[in-house]
């Protein structure tokens, strides 16, 4: 990631970061965090790395307090500094995790130093995608798993979705988006083997989306639960806006 894509994406998230006034869990930070969990195996053996944790540190504040050693990263002081903080109310003096500043294309890590690794919504931010990968992979124990989620390609996204996203990756900062299988043969290119493919974001999550938005406590509801439920069983529809594509680092 060059300075000036750097400096972009600092601006959009410390432009985010206002406002986060504490720690707190909406709906759909929970389900992504079950889903990682169940597919990276946490708490397990190891440590674990989610790279571009984000202010919240969410990841890895409730992967610590299950018991799992784990390592945020970000390129963001303003990040970094409130993810600790929260980290510290959270989780007092445990001294299972850390959080580090740094970029995806040049972790600042030995080689093999996790067995489970996370990037969610960071690939398509990253101008060197293919150095961020290398480096995911370098990482990795073998046997150790990555979760990878990244925007669909637009080829595959239903069309009356496609406008709104374009203004998502205006927003964002996004520089791409990818079609499944060319980022699996990408990966096992770096010695990675295909554990599980979902898509996400079809009909169901949508409407989801747009009901909360206009009526915030509809999260809490049960019906927005149901919705998502309803999304995850379409996970082998390739028309959803996102997928997860989870992998483990080959023997």
């Amino acid at each position: 990631m060059n300075g000036d894509q750097v400096k972009k994406q600092q601006a959009i998230f410390g432009e985010k970061i206002r406002g986060t006034r504490g720690y707190h869990l909406e709906s759909f930070r929970w389900s992504y965090l079950r889903r990682v969990f169940a597919e990276l195996e946490i708490p397990g053996k190891g440590e674990y790395l989610d790279v571009g944790c984000g202010a919240l540190g969410h990841l890895v504040i409730e992967a610590t307090r299950r018991g799992q050693k784990a390592t945020g990263l970000d390129i963001s002081q303003k990040l970094v500094s409130k993810a600790r903080g929260f980290a510290q109310k959270e989780l007092g003096d445990n001294h299972q995790y850390r959080f580090v500043i740094g970029r995806a294309e040049k972790l600042p890590f030995p080689d093999k130093s996790f067995t489970k690794v996370s990037a969610i919504a960071i690939l398509e931010h990253v101008e060197d995608d293919e150095k961020a990968i290398t480096e995911m992979a370098r990482v990795l124990r073998p046997g150790g798993r990555v979760f990878l989620t990244v925007p669909n390609s637009f080829q595959r996204i239903w069309p009356p979705f496609r406008w709104y996203y374009r203004r998502v990756d205006k927003e964002m900062g996004h520089l791409r988006h990818y079609e499944a299988k060319d980022l699996q043969r990408r990966i096992e290119r770096y010695g990675f083997k295909l554990i599980g493919l979902h898509y996400t974001g079809h009909l169901p999550k949508v409407i989801q989306y747009f009901i909360t938005l206009l009526f915030p406590p509809f999260a809490k509801s049960r019906l927005w639960w149901k919705l998502e439920e309803m999304d995850f069983k379409m996970a082998k529809n390739s028309s959803g806006l996102h997928f997860d594509l989870v992998a483990e680092r080959k023997q």
